[in-house]
């Protein structure tokens, strides 16, 4: 998570007591993240734009690796494929392959839950909780992202632990 603390992600904060401030009264949470930005369904967003700029005659082409400074190779990049514009779409590496200060990284999500209140509460709040009790993890590893007043919960299906259920 600290990537994403540092990666300029606005209303991204770190804090143990945030736990408490959204109800969570258990002891053994150690360490918290909260989103307090806006966050989206990224997966329906990123099918919607797609749609989108298809339908107006844009030509899609992800069979290639860009490496090194971006902006350097724009030009270069623009007349290779006759194009108009380039987007870059690395996530929280974007800003870096960028040497932009404009660029801003994205995050995404890999599994979603229905939240609708039937099978557990709705979740309400987007909190970021460590994989582990002391809250000592690699950089990347998290828990869960809720979605805010959205109805599915996204978790990355990596960090599913095996006593994870809901009735």
């Amino acid at each position: 998570m600290c990537e994403v603390q540092h990666s300029s992600v606005n209303g991204f904060l770190h804090d143990h007591s945030i736990v408490h401030k959204v109800g969570i009264l258990d002891v053994k949470w150690k360490d918290a993240y909260q989103i307090l930005s806006s966050v989206i369904d990224t997966d329906a967003a990123l099918i919607k734009i797609t749609r989108l700029v298809r339908d107006k005659g844009v030509k899609l082409i992800n069979n290639r690796v860009i490496k090194g400074d971006l902006l350097s190779q724009k030009k270069q990049l623009l007349e290779e494929y006759s194009a108009q514009v380039i987007i870059n779409a690395t996530g929280l590496g974007a800003k870096e392959l960028a040497h932009d200060k404009d660029v801003y990284p994205l995050c995404g999500a890999v599994l979603r839950l229905l939240n609708d209140g039937t099978h557990f509460p709705k979740i309400k709040d987007a909190l970021i909780v460590s994989a582990t009790l002391e809250g000592h993890v690699k950089e990347t590893d998290f828990t869960f992202i809720p979605t805010i007043e959205c109805q599915r919960i996204t978790i990355p299906t990596k960090y599913i632990m095996e006593d994870f259920y809901y009735t």
